[in-house]
């Protein structure tokens, strides 16, 4: 049998902001006020302690850029205390918010400069599991979760990655949200919501979104003869990468490919 040619088309999918947009900004401006808070606590009132306690707060949030000059700052206020607790935090910072390439490179510097792992630049090695068996999925943005959606249930399935219990999250979407195949899957920066491939009844592909409950359940894309697959979310989590291609299923059945 001949092979099906694929056709690819990168496609940007854009869709509606979710309800609570206007919220996550102000929670960002706020995490943004509270940073400039700290930095005049350490850099104007001399106290590096009690900024290292802001900043230490403020590495909480989910502004992950923010999050990040809050643990390059507390490293370094460290540093001037010479407490040890400053390559933890460049190490935290290195490992975790890597996607903040020029805050991650200066807690690599610094920590060339202290002579920690990780000093030559390079990446950093670490065992996350000794047996992974029956761990499956997606690694989140953050970092802190592997999941998956269960194609039975519709539950969100996370795995703890520094814990390394595993907790479920229950489908609330109810049978909408509980569908096959999730081939493609597809986690928000924020790792609230979900993007990944599903099918009709009639067995037309389709590009769905939800909250990891299965709440909120939108159709952002379909059309008969194209499967679609989500890529990526931009930052602000108002538009999908994916890719479309050309279905080259049998007729009456999935496609194999």
């Amino acid at each position: 049998m001949k092979p099906a040619t694929r056709f690819l088309l990168a496609a940007l999918l854009c869709a509606a902001l979710p309800a609570g947009f206007s919220a996550n900004q102000a929670k960002d401006d706020r995490a943004e006020v509270a940073l400039q808070a700290a930095i005049k606590k350490e850099t104007i009132d001399g106290d590096l302690k009690g900024a290292i306690e802001q900043y230490q707060k403020i590495a909480q949030s989910t502004n992950r850029a923010v999050a990040a000059k809050a643990l390059l700052r507390m490293g370094q206020c460290h540093e001037k205390l010479g407490n040890a607790e400053a390559r933890t935090a460049y190490q935290r910072l290195v490992r975790d918010f890597g996607d903040q390439a020029e805050v991650a490179a200066e807690a690599r510097t610094r920590l060339a400069a202290l002579g920690g792992p990780g000093a030559g630049g390079g990446l950093v090695t670490r065992r996350v599991l000794t047996d992974a068996s029956g761990v499956g999925g997606l690694l989140t943005p953050d970092g802190k979760y592997i999941s998956h959606i269960d194609r039975a249930t519709g539950d969100m399935v996370q795995f703890d990655v520094a814990s390394g219990q595993t907790r479920r999250i229950t489908n609330r979407g109810g049978a909408g949200a509980k569908e096959a195949p999730y081939e493609y899957q597809a986690f928000s920066r924020d790792g609230k919501q979900i993007a990944y491939d599903s099918y009709t009844k009639d067995s037309v592909p389709q590009l769905r979104i939800r909250n990891l409950d299965g709440s909120s359940l939108r159709t952002l894309y379909s059309e008969k003869g194209y499967d679609v697959r989500p890529l990526d979310w931009s930052p602000d989590a108002g538009s999908i990468l994916a890719t479309r291609e050309l279905d080259y299923r049998p007729q009456g059945g999935l496609s194999s490919h």
